[in-house]
């Protein structure tokens, strides 16, 4: 959290993009330089969309990625959940149907 910043610290969103998640720079001063957002904000958004937002797309692709493979996995469960269910009440029905031979 930086206040008091007359103008946009460009470089230094970029590089602090690198080690932080969350980020907030304003130019109002104390004793609450945190009530308006700055007069940059326009120019602030574009920096971090442009420069930072390589990170938030890799997160993205990552939790794509491990969604299909966990929506896959689901689905392979599932399948043989099914199929033993299946298995099972056919054997059941099979059995009666010889016990019922036998009688």
């Amino acid at each position: 959290m930086v206040h008091t910043e007359p103008s946009l610290p460009k470089d230094w969103i970029v590089d602090a993009c690198k080690v932080v998640d969350w980020l907030s720079v304003t130019d109002d001063v104390m004793p609450n330089p945190y009530e308006t957002l700055p007069s940059y904000l326009t120019d602030l958004a574009k920096v971090i969309n442009n420069k930072c937002n390589h990170l938030s797309k890799l997160g993205i692709i990552l939790g794509i990625v491990f969604g299909v493979l966990g929506g896959i996995a689901i689905g392979v469960l599932i399948f043989f959940a099914v199929k033993k269910y299946r298995l099972k009440k056919t054997l059941k029905k099979t059995v009666i149907v010889i016990h019922e031979e036998k009688l």
